[in-house]
């Protein structure tokens, strides 16, 4: 063949010259067609489904053409043979082929959307992203949280995410700080940025250190926090004033309510030495809160009062159930009984307490009587449900004889539900509530009704200072999120009571249990979040008791923890939380 059998151009073409194999031959249009069609480069050629039946419905109209079924579809099918679809099992998302000899569509591979799915799932997450590498730093990442690039320089300030463009023609993007200072330089719009190295302020920033980092842990720790087991103290200002008015002598009174777990709940841990210690230095105007709702045999497990050798809460007779965790009351317990001559009792000292409250959820029947010291009974007294949706009631109980005493209350007909007694005297002085209960978790507190818990909380009276002290349930029952909404929810509670009520935050250290899902640290830096928004005082038992639980287990040099490995025993952790509590609040 040579030029001279060139004719000129056509419109259309009967056949093609092509090579094949080395070879030069000639090739139909219409064989042309059905090669190109089958290779996929003829987008019109090929068939987009929503799913592998739509799919099994239509047939193929020649040998080798293609199809599509998108990523949508998440089941599997029998694979094509040439005996039917019968092979092995491959999922229904994927690319196909026709074959003509067949009459099946076969798979041959997955979609390009699945290949790019599967690359960007190996693409590093920034929250997963831990490495024991000590060259690198810091990682900047993209708004999905994706790993661009990362950094061997600790000194290297913290890039923004605004992206700014340059009229440098050498640097298609920088990174700027908030003062408009240049960080990082990106090249031609290139992914590795110019390290410009630190700048003159860090390095006069890091000082005699080898790095910025370096000066900072001494003082931070690494969620920017001050190295220190206190914070806050100045939000105490209900309490310093308070305080330091009995210090002098002046007339004042000063309320207190400790919300919490197990660890607060047994007065002999540190509730009570906190509470005797504070009443002795400035003095008493009452019992604090005494509740009914935990009835057990173990004297210090009793709701009761926080001062237990002062008051004492009995073993109620038989005939009470007991409501607990769930209550709209105070401390989340109540005591029902519809067995007449079922009774409670509370003892109490010659100090001369004056008021006697009890806390009650009204039933339509419930009728009770009372006596002091074992004398006459009380005329009947109706307890009715005369509250705005059965919330906490207070009535008054009068006739208490001079000296130490002891109260009875007994059911004389229906259902009555009794919540706790409060006792106090017109004079100067602390009033603690403890309002603990054993077993709890902060979301438990928070899944209370909110308008009943708060009408029991006021009839406590005046509270100038709620400490909240939680960690150990929630550890194994609440996520870090639900945490930090939990505990911000309670706060949010008591002040709307008391709008200028002092908090304190107390998150429990680690215990030795060794299923725990998440370390308490985690909890310990959430509710020191919580501090923060909500202007809250905070104290850190961590660094107290140690750095980690070994230093402070049962048969540990230090050996502040009960064997239960889950409470601090307490003649020793105990009198460390009380003493680390008394020191923050006191300050003086």
């Amino acid at each position: 063949m040579s030029s001279t059998d060139l004719q000129p151009l056509a419109s259309l073409l009967d056949t093609v010259l092509g090579n094949r194999a080395g070879t030069t031959s000639r090739q139909t249009i219409a064989n042309l067609a059905i090669q190109l069609a089958g290779s996929g480069l003829l987008p019109s050629e090929m068939i987009y489904l929503g799913s592998w039946a739509a799919l099994l419905a239509v047939a193929g109209t020649r040998n080798g053409q293609g199809a599509e079924v998108i990523e949508g579809d998440n089941g599997s099918h029998l694979d094509a043979s040439a005996t039917g679809y019968n092979g092995a099992s491959v999922p229904n998302a994927g690319r196909y082929t026709w074959s003509s000899s067949w009459g099946r569509w076969v798979r041959i591979g997955s979609s390009g959307l699945a290949s790019v799915l599967a690359a960007l799932a190996n693409v590093p997450k920034s929250e997963e992203y831990e490495t024991t590498d000590s060259s690198v730093k810091w990682a900047f990442t993209d708004q999905l949280g994706r790993i661009l690039f990362t950094s061997a320089d600790f000194d290297e300030p913290a890039l923004t995410a605004e992206i700014y463009e340059s009229t440098d023609p050498e640097n298609a993007v920088v990174f700027i700080d908030e003062a408009g200072r240049v960080l990082a330089k990106v090249g031609s719009g290139g992914e590795t940025p110019v390290d410009t190295g630190p700048s003159p302020e860090i390095i006069a920033a890091r000082g005699s250190k080898t790095s910025l980092g370096a000066r900072l842990d001494q003082s931070m720790d690494s969620a920017g926090w001050p190295i220190d087991y206190e914070w806050g103290r100045q939000y105490l200002r209900e309490t310093r004033m308070r305080l330091r008015c009995l210090k002098r002598g002046e007339a004042m009174k000063f309320g207190i309510a400790i919300l919490g777990d197990s660890w607060s709940h047994n007065a002999a841990r540190w509730s009570g030495a906190f509470a005797e210690a504070l009443t002795a230095d400035y003095g008493s105007y009452g019992s604090g809160w005494i509740g009914f709702g935990y009835p057990t045999t173990q004297t210090q497990l009793r709701n009761g009062s926080v001062l237990t050798s002062l008051y004492s809460y009995a073993f109620p007779s038989s005939g009470w159930t007991s409501t607990y965790y769930t209550a709209d009351t105070a401390d989340a317990a109540l005591i029902t009984s519809s067995t007449v001559g079922a009774n409670v009792s509370v003892s109490g000292p010659n100090n001369g307490d004056t008021t006697f409250l009890l806390h009650f959820v009204g039933t339509a029947d419930g009728v009770i009587h009372y006596r002091w010291n074992g004398g006459a009974w009380s005329s009947n007294l109706a307890l009715p449900d005369g509250s705005a949706g059965g919330a906490v009631q207070t009535v008054a109980l009068t006739g208490k004889p001079a000296g130490a005493w002891t109260l009875q209350i007994e059911v004389v007909s229906g259902t009555v539900s009794l919540c706790g007694l409060t006792c106090s005297r017109d004079v100067s002085g602390v009033v603690v509530h403890k309002l603990a209960a054993t077993g709890s978790h902060s979301g438990q507190w928070a899944a209370l009704n909110a308008a009943k818990w708060q009408t029991a909380y006021a009839a406590l009276g005046q509270v100038n200072l709620g400490i909240l002290m939680y960690g150990t349930n929630d550890q194994r029952s609440v996520f870090i999120p639900d945490f930090k909404s939990n505990v911000s929810t309670l706060i949010d509670r008591m002040r709307a009571v008391t709008p200028s009520t002092d908090i304190l935050l107390i998150p429990a250290c680690e215990n030795g249990r060794t299923d725990n899902p998440r370390p308490m640290s985690e909890y310990i830096a959430a509710m020191r979040d919580v501090a923060f928004s909500k202007k809250c005082a905070f104290l850190n038992l961590q660094p107290l008791f140690g750095d980690t639980y070994a230093d402070y287990a049962p048969g540990s040099a230090r050996p502040w923890f009960a064997s239960d490995f889950i409470h601090p025993d307490p003649p020793t952790g105990g009198r460390v939380i009380a003493d680390a509590v008394l020191r923050l609040v006191t300050q003086h």
